[in-house]
């Protein structure tokens, strides 16, 4: 499905901020906001730009090396997460790569360091 109307993004995205400023436990709603923001976009660069993911700051850094690797004919990247702590941001990063790697057909490894050793 192509990416078709700006606007439905921003206005979910405002509900989602509302519901943010009212304090109300919206998990659920939020799920659902971010499901309809990502059938709207067409493509990961998309969901960057407009910020519908929940870690967007991995993804355009992890894309953004991707490209400039891909325009240098570099094949592979690694990414690095420093202080991994429980891992939940290490697992996003690790999706953030395989979708990057996808739409860009680069290979992207992933590596975590934390205070104990490093993951992998």
């Amino acid at each position: 499905m192509k990416f078709k109307n700006k606007a439905r993004i921003k206005i979910y995205s405002l509900v989602a901020a509302l519901c943010d400023c009212l304090l109300i436990d919206t998990r659920k709603l939020k799920i659902k906001i971010q499901m309809l923001q990502k059938d709207f976009a067409s493509s990961y660069k998309t969901q960057i730009d407009y910020e519908l993911l929940s870690r967007t700051h991995y993804a355009y850094g992890t894309y953004h090396a991707a490209l400039q690797a891909k325009a240098l004919g570099v094949h592979s990247i690694s990414v690095i997460e420093f202080g991994v702590a429980g891992g939940n941001g290490l697992v996003e990063l690790e999706n953030v790569a395989r979708e990057v790697s996808n739409e860009l057909c680069i290979n992207i490894d992933v590596f975590g360091f934390d205070g104990v050793g490093w993951f992998a």
